[in-house]
């Protein structure tokens, strides 16, 4: 514990002695680390959390492939043939969306609005909060709105079902609110109903985003087999005046994620790097701050033992002898302490011993070096003569 202590406050000195170094390799440090969180928390919920729709590995989009290998919006009746054509589809949905003009009388607000057919909320697994969704049933003439729109433009009306809405100068009933958080696609305020007449009959119009529900979660190969079977019959079929010359289905997941992933690793690249700098100049900062304390390490190193170093001197009758005692660790066993150029610490130049000797030495003195016989530790030992 207290070489745990000594080591700690002896690196508050050194944090504290040289407060300029160390700012800004923990400044980098810092921002490489807080960047690194971050996009983590970003790629997790972008790239690796799932949809916060139950049966979300199920959902799959569904586009038409042209000659170049091209992915377009679906025409409506490739959209009619897929939704028939495709067992391993459990249900399907087509969609348009785009901003509208919302009224009710007395307001009115810009905003986004789908415009959907088939059993789009099943598809995605969502109920309205209040009322119900939209299907065969509702028409054309319904509406189902989000809870933000509800709160919002309608001030959480409590007899919202039932009454009337305007969008783009058409009027709908309300038939549905939907629960907060939910607004697929891209943020939509509301969701109106279309029914199969509004599908058209050109295979060249390309006005439709197509989702379905798969039976299966191993189903994406079975279902890709089918609509490439369905492409082939289309084409044989109609030829010329068909521009899809097959059908991509993807999971709606790959497809919200795809826009960002090149971004996100990018991203990802530029951060890691900034934590590598930093990290390196940590390293750095720490190597030349050891290089700067060497000869404190030394004393250290020399204390490790019983903690004391001695100096103690003699008057003999030939002379003066003063002897140094440490209960360090104690000398290496070599025969080598005095040869030139000979180290044994790292970073050493082998003649701090040599020099010394050959300087009493040259005032008829010796120096001596030897591990204590008494106990662990080194005992150096200078005559000179009288």
């Amino acid at each position: 514990m207290n070489l745990f202590t000594n080591g700690f406050r002896q690196a508050l000195r050194g944090i504290a002695t040289h407060r300029a170094a160390f700012a800004l390799p923990t400044l980098l440090l810092a921002a490489g680390l807080g960047l690194a969180i971050a996009m983590a928390c970003v790629i997790d919920v972008v790239l690796l959390r799932a949809l916060p729709y139950p049966n979300a590995e199920r959902v799959v989009q569904v586009n038409e492939i042209d000659g170049n290998g091209r992915s377009m919006d679906l025409t409506g009746p490739n959209v009619t043939d897929l939704s028939d054509g495709v067992a391993m589809f459990e249900k399907a949905t087509h969609y348009g969306d785009g901003d509208a003009t919302i009224a009710i009388p007395g307001q009115i607000m810009r905003s986004h609005v789908a415009f959907v057919g088939g059993d789009f909320f099943g598809v995605l697994g969502q109920a309205p909060r209040l009322g119900r969704a939209l299907d065969a049933r509702t028409g054309a003439t319904s509406a189902v709105i989000g809870h933000a729109l509800w709160q919002g433009l309608l001030q959480g009306r409590a007899d919202v079902l039932g009454s009337g809405i305007s969008i783009d100068g058409s009027d709908y009933t309300i038939v549905g609110v939907m629960p907060p958080g939910f607004g697929f696609p891209h943020d939509s305020a509301a969701w109106v109903g279309v029914d199969a007449t509004m599908l058209g009959w050109s295979r060249s119009a390309h006005n439709w985003s197509m989702l379905a529900l798969l039976a299966s979660g191993d189903g994406l190969v079975q279902a890709r087999l089918e609509a490439s079977a369905l492409a082939a019959r289309l084409l044989a079929a109609h030829g010329e005046t068909m521009d899809a010359r097959g059908f991509a289905i993807v999971p709606l997941a790959e497809v919200i994620a795809a826009p960002v992933r090149t971004a996100l690793g990018v991203l990802l690249a530029g951060v890691l790097f900034l934590l590598a700098i930093a990290v390196t100049n940590a390293m750095n900062l720490q190597l030349s701050l050891a290089i700067r304390r060497e000869r404190e390490f030394a004393v250290r190193a020399a204390l490790e033992g019983s903690g004391g170093v001695c100096l103690r001197w003699t008057h003999a009758v030939d002379g003066l002898i003063v002897e140094i005692v440490d209960g360090g660790p104690g000398l290496p066993p070599s025969e080598n302490l005095f040869v030139p150029f000979f180290t044994t610490k790292p970073g050493g130049s082998g003649i701090g011993l040599v020099l010394a000797r050959q300087i009493a030495e040259a005032h008829g003195g010796r120096v001596t070096l030897e591990n204590r016989a008494d106990a662990k530790g080194c005992l150096a030992r200078l005559w000179l003569p009288a």
